[in-house]
């Protein structure tokens, strides 16, 4: 997809970060030592999932996504979890909260070297990524990766890390996917975009949050795109959704569309059209349905401030 050039508002966005950087230093210097641990400071960081909005398409840069530029103004670290064109099923995959169910030909794990599975419930990889990812399956740790057969098919495959004995696996057992202690991170939740699915969404979603060892979560409404405005039927469909969210998480929730359609240009006549139709401002997206720069920086700036009021 093209990607627009960056505009000179993100000179501001680095004087922003490194202030923030600065206050963050200040503070941890006066905190006294022996006190921090390697499991708070862990708690502190931030762990972004979801799809194309999340990984960044649409910006100038990976360096422009709201991840990155969250990351800049909190001066935390943080984890982009986006992959382009997943749906919720296949995040929550990739998080830990509804791991993919595996079963083997024969049902049997052999010695060695890489099996291509005979099912799987879903695909927590995609040729979009997030690559192969590492993780456990029938107490066997190894690395689920993604490939296609002679006929361009998507498969997965499972190769263990240590060869031995053939061992059997029972059908459909849960890939358990290495969490690096992102579970008690910071988790932002950004999903649902692709191929709309309400009562899907509401499943992963929960399960995604089960897993979590902290309540210290966010959970974005989901946008409508360009052509969604008042009047289709898909405007009524994330209606739907976006209502259902805020009743399911009214501490954790940021109605992110409704924020990005009020930063619209009053002066810029398309934007005000786009407002009356209630849909983000086409100067913040650089197609029918990503953000640009400036839009990924009001979503990182909605969660910086967020995350601040809510002292975490």
């Amino acid at each position: 997809m093209a990607k627009i050039p960056g505009g000179t508002w993100s000179a501001d966005l680095r004087r922003i970060s490194f202030i923030a950087a600065a206050f963050l230093f200040m503070l941890s210097s006066c905190s006294g030592g022996g006190t921090s641990t390697g499991t708070a400071a862990a708690s502190r960081q931030i762990a972004a999932w979801g799809d194309s909005s999340t990984s960044g398409i649409g910006a100038s840069s990976d360096d422009s996504s709201y991840p990155a530029q969250l990351q800049l103004l909190t001066g935390r670290s943080t984890f982009n979890g986006g992959v382009s064109g997943q749906t919720s099923d296949q995040i929550a995959a990739r998080q830990g909260g509804a791991p993919a169910l595996l079963t083997f030909p024969n049902n049997t794990l052999p010695s060695a070297g890489p099996v291509v599975l005979e099912s799987e419930s879903t695909f927590p990889i995609t040729p979009q990524g997030p690559g192969p990812v590492t993780g456990t399956v029938g107490g066997f740790h190894g690395t689920l990766s993604y490939q296609t057969d002679g006929n361009d098919n998507p498969q997965l495959a499972f190769t263990r890390d240590d060869p031995g004995a053939p061992k059997s696996i029972p059908p459909q057992s849960p890939f358990h996917p290495d969490t690096f202690g992102r579970e008690a991170q910071i988790n932002v939740f950004w999903m649902g975009n692709n191929f709309y699915d309400p009562p899907g969404l509401e499943s992963d979603l929960a399960k995604c949050i089960a897993f979590l060892s902290t309540r210290r979560f966010i959970v974005l409404s989901l946008p409508n795109a360009g052509d969604e405005g008042i009047g289709t039927t898909s405007y009524d469909l994330l209606a739907e959704i976006n209502a259902a969210l805020a009743r399911a998480y009214p501490d954790n929730f940021i109605d992110i569309r409704r924020i990005l359609i009020n930063n619209y240009d009053p002066t810029d006549p398309q934007d005000v059209q786009d407002h009356d139709n209630d849909i983000p401002p086409t100067s913040l997206r650089n197609d029918n349905w990503h953000l640009n720069d400036k839009g990924y920086g009001i979503v990182a700036r909605q969660i910086a401030a967020y995350i601040a009021a809510k002292n975490w």
